[in-house]
């Protein structure tokens, strides 16, 4: 898997892909990539396809972006890295769920954390993620929501 990570690396910086079938063709391939590469966890890929040029903010065909893949697949690294890169994590999927219901209605803990400690504001989202949460037995998510208002509403 790393010599074909590394391979594919050597590739797309050597401008491989634009010389079969231009810059457009390029740019489709790269966020077709980074879509698939978030959606499945591959965090390597990740990281090469961000070197590339990709960009996360970008929706594909379905209107989904790859934060939103990551928010809703539970890829806490992804997310994280996507975080520090300030990528724009207020963006709604097609479903008009946002990143913080998809985290909370597939019960991935760590990324509603992620969600919930980031710059953004996404305490407006809080209740139908403790809905969903809810609905669907997440009771740790259900607890980190719940405890996060608490801390939120001292301060």
């Amino acid at each position: 898997e790393d010599m074909v990570l590394e391979e594919f690396e050597q590739m797309l910086i050597a401008g491989q892909y634009v010389s079969q079938g231009g810059m457009e063709f390029a740019r489709g391939a790269l966020e077709k990539a980074m879509g698939w590469a978030t959606f499945n966890g591959h965090t390597d890929v990740v990281k090469v396809l961000l070197k590339a040029g990709a960009d996360v903010n970008r929706r594909n065909r379905a209107g989904n972006t790859s934060v939103i893949y990551a928010a809703s697949k539970g890829h806490s690294d992804i997310l994280e890295l996507f975080i520090r890169m300030n990528a724009d994590l207020l963006p709604r999927a097609q479903s008009d769920l946002t990143l913080l219901v998809a985290a909370a209605r597939s019960g991935h803990s760590e990324a509603v954390r992620l969600l919930l400690n980031s710059d953004q504001a996404h305490l407006q989202h809080r209740d139908s993620a403790l809905r969903a949460a809810k609905r669907r037995g997440h009771r740790s998510v259900v607890h980190m929501i719940t405890s996060f208002v608490r801390v939120a509403s001292v301060e």
